[in-house]
C-alpha cells in the first residue's frame, strides 16, 4: 500500500485558496442537497486534551476522509501549539488510506 504524505507546505503548494474556495462551495451544495454522510464528532478526552474525530464522506464527488483534531491547552508550555491535526483521505471503493496530511493547514 502506497500512502502519500503531505506536509503544511505540501498543502499549501496543491491547493491554492481559488481551489480551496471552490472545493468548499461544492462541499457545502452536496452538504445541503442531502449528499454528505457527516456524523456527529467523536469526542475523546484525555487527562490532558481532548481529541475530536470527524468523518465525512461526499456522495457526488466520492470523497471519503476523517479529520483528527487535538486540543491540548498545555502545550504552549513545552514549546508546541495548542491544537494539532491531520486529515487522512480514503479510497471510498476499498477504505484504504490513500494519503495522510497536514489539517491545521487545511482547517
Amino acid at each position: 500500500m502506497r500512502i502519500r504524505i503531505l506536509s503544511a507546505a505540501d498543502v499549501n503548494a496543491a491547493l491554492p485558496m481559488s481551489e480551496a474556495i471552490q472545493a468548499m462551495r461544492s462541499t457545502f451544495g452536496q452538504f445541503s442537497a442531502g449528499k454528505a454522510i457527516v456524523p456527529l464528532r467523536t469526542r475523546l478526552a484525555t487527562e490532558k486534551g481532548v481529541t475530536l474525530l470527524m468523518p465525512a464522506y461526499l456522495q457526488d464527488s466520492r470523497n471519503l476522509a476523517i479529520k483528527i483534531v487535538s486540543v491540548y491547552g498545555k502545550n504552549p508550555e513545552i514549546g508546541l501549539p495548542t491544537v494539532a491535526a491531520v486529515v487522512t483521505v480514503l479510497d471510498p471503493d476499498t477504505g484504504r488510506p490513500l494519503a495522510f496530511m497536514d489539517g491545521e493547514t487545511l482547517t
